[in-house]
């Protein structure tokens, strides 16, 4: 606490009394405390080891600001599906072949690969150079993003529960979800759980295929982690 003290002189005896002493308190103001710096590189170095170790994860893949993704002659529209280790998955995707819009499931598993027929509601067995979904391995992409990811910043959708890191990726470390790409560097924008660090969401700023709009967003939702089905081929 900081005293200041006044003195007044009396005009009569011109001497200073202890009546004339007048004291004024001040509190002292309380220090702000310094926030700890976020340290992003260990955020993420801590979130690619937590994903590694998950053993299934459910994933849905969107866009916006284009139409969708190509895959040869067909137009990827939308996925929804899930991840399994060693090579499993399960994915219902919305396409388009040229004009035509429709939706069909497939099932990979020890290098073998089933469609359903979207008419005949059958299951076919493919060859991967058939699969219009050969490329497509999220665990091995989510495993370059968290890796190629430089430019770091913290997002202003930041909040208690989440973190959200912003920075610039080559579009060549994202063929796992798209297949080949073009050589650009694009956008990202990182949702992870401050408490478990798993990854939430990944959304994708800008081009990744000659075909694409230079502002289209792909949009990969990550959930129902570690919650086993175990997968099988159609009998």
């Amino acid at each position: 606490m900081i005293v200041f003290t006044a003195c007044f002189n009396n005009s009569n005896q011109h001497e200073t009394t202890s009546e004339n002493i007048k004291s004024i308190e001040i509190p002292t103001p309380t220090p702000t405390p310094t926030p700890t710096p976020i340290n992003l590189d260990s955020i993420l170095k801590e979130t690619a080891s937590v994903m590694s170790e998950l053993q299934s994860f459910s994933f849905t893949l969107t866009h916006s600001k284009g139409t969708g993704t190509m895959l040869g002659d067909l137009l990827l529209i939308t996925a929804d599906g899930k991840v399994e280790t060693y090579g499993s998955m399960d994915v219902e995707v919305q396409l388009l072949l040229g004009a035509l819009p429709f939706q069909t499931r497939i099932i990979s598993k020890d290098q073998t690969t089933y469609m359903q027929n979207p008419l005949s509601k059958e299951w076919e067995e493919m060859g991967q150079s058939l699969n219009p979904l050969a490329y497509f391995d999220p665990q091995t992409g989510i495993k370059s993003l968290l890796s190629g990811i430089t430019n770091l910043s913290i997002g202003a959708k930041s909040s208690q529960s989440q973190y959200e890191i912003r920075g610039n990726i080559p579009t060549t470390l994202l063929e796992s979800f798209v297949g080949s790409t073009i050589d650009d560097i694009v956008s990202l924008e990182l949702s992870i759980n401050k408490t478990s660090k798993l990854l939430n969401k990944v959304r994708i700023i800008g081009r990744l295929q000659l075909s694409d709009p230079y502002n289209i967003v792909r949009e990969l939702a990550l959930y129902d982690y570690d919650n086993l089905t175990n997968i099988n081929l159609p009998e």
